[in-house]
């Protein structure tokens, strides 16, 4: 893939796994407003992104199919392992945010978070994950 038109698609993706992020935490959070609720909205909206994410960046950023089943969960638990340290840092702006400039910036925190972690995340799984040494050495 070519350069721009990478950039230009993984960043679509990014956008589109921010919107499922999001739109999952607003649910978690209708759905449950008590103690431990932004946590709870954390993981919910990063389960759901993550799925997202994986998928399309799979399929159209590194074209990378798996040998069978059991490579594909080795991959999926190496895409998720290299998620954690990104993880963290999306976790932490978004708290940051809700604690110290209120809830109505929660959201402005999560997606800063998670622009920063899905720019790092780019080299990690390209180096990482999504190898073509990695994949024929499987085939």
């Amino acid at each position: 893939m070519k350069h721009a038109r990478l950039i230009a698609t993984y960043t679509l993706f990014c956008l589109i796994s921010m919107g499922v992020n999001i739109a999952a935490q607003m649910a978690s959070v209708a759905i449950y407003a008590g103690p431990m609720s932004l946590a709870a909205a954390m993981v919910m909206g990063t389960g759901a992104g993550l799925c997202t994410k994986y998928l399309l960046d799979r399929t159209w950023v590194f074209a990378y199919s798996n040998k069978d089943a059991a490579h594909e969960v080795r991959t999926i638990a190496l895409y998720t392992a290299m998620g954690i340290v990104t993880t963290v840092v999306f976790w932490l702006t978004e708290w940051l945010f809700d604690h110290y400039l209120g809830e109505a910036y929660r959201y402005v925190g999560a997606i800063l978070g998670l622009t920063i972690g899905y720019s790092t995340k780019y080299f990690l799984d390209k180096h990482f994950v999504f190898t073509q040494k990695k994949a024929a050495s499987l085939h």
